[in-house]
C-alpha cells in the first residue's frame, strides 16, 4: 500500500507525487470477513487491511502535510473495496478545489467515470 511505503520509507523524500486507484486506506471489509471465517485464508496482510487494524490506525494518525502531493481517486462501482469509501485519504480536498491544495480525493461515480476524472484532474493540476 502506498500509505505504508510513505510513512515507513520516507515517501515524501523519495515521490514527487502519489497517486492511488481505489487503495484500501481505511481497509476492506473483506479483509475483515476473511479474518471472521477464515482466518487462516487471512494471511498478515489480510488482517492490515481489517477496519482499524493497528497498521491502519498507526497511518491514519500520520500528519498530512508530511505526506508528498497526493490524488486519490475511487469509485462508488468498486466491488472490492467496500465500502468505497475506504479509498478516501483524510485530510485530503474533497474536490481539489484549489490548486495551491497537496493532496485530492476525487469519486467517480462509475469506473468509466473515474479514467476520465483521472485525465482531467492530471492534464489540469500541476504537483
Amino acid at each position: 500500500m502506498a500509505w505504508l511505503w510513505d510513512v515507513d520509507y520516507g515517501g515524501a523524500r523519495k515521490a514527487q507525487q502519489i497517486i492511488t486507484l481505489g487503495s484500501p486506506l481505511h481497509g476492506a471489509d473483506l479483509a475483515a470477513l476473511g479474518q471472521a471465517f477464515v482466518p487462516s485464508a487471512c494471511p498478515a496482510a489480510c488482517q492490515e487491511l481489517v477496519p482499524g487494524s493497528a497498521m491502519l490506525s498507526r497511518l491514519q494518525q500520520t500528519a498530512s502535510a508530511t505526506r508528498p502531493p497526493w490524488l486519490s481517486l475511487w469509485t462508488t462501482d468498486d466491488q472490492v473495496v467496500q465500502p468505497p469509501d475506504s479509498a478516501r485519504l483524510p485530510g485530503a480536498d474533497p474536490a481539489w478545489s484549489h490548486p495551491s491544495r497537496r493532496s485530492a480525493n476525487r469519486c467517480a461515480p462509475s469506473a468509466v467515470n473515474a479514467s476520465i476524472i483521472m485525465s482531467l484532474t492530471l492534464s489540469t493540476h500541476p504537483f
